[in-house]
């Protein structure tokens, strides 16, 4: 029995077309894997910036509760004036 297995897997592997579409497979397996972790990467960066952003609102907030200069926030946090005016 595992004669004849090791025989079929040399036919397929002699098969031209066997060979193509298991390289195909192959292939798509890479991109898939290659297209989740690119996918993963962006969520990431996504959820860094968002963080970073949440912080210097929170930040802006609470110099604006001390009777900091809108000016003087902005150029600390990197928040625009309007942004700051919000608050």
């Amino acid at each position: 029995m595992l004669m004849r297995a090791v025989k079929k897997i040399e036919e397929l592997t002699d098969d031209p077309d066997m060979v193509q579409y298991i390289d195909v497979e192959k292939g798509m397996e890479l991109g898939r894997k290659e297209d989740i972790k690119e996918a993963a990467e962006k969520a990431a960066k996504k959820a860094a910036i968002e963080t970073e952003e949440k912080t210097r609102i929170e930040m802006a907030k609470k110099m604006l509760e001390d009777k900091l200069d809108i000016e003087l926030i902005s150029k600390i946090t990197d928040l625009s004036k309007e942004q700051i005016e919000k608050l």
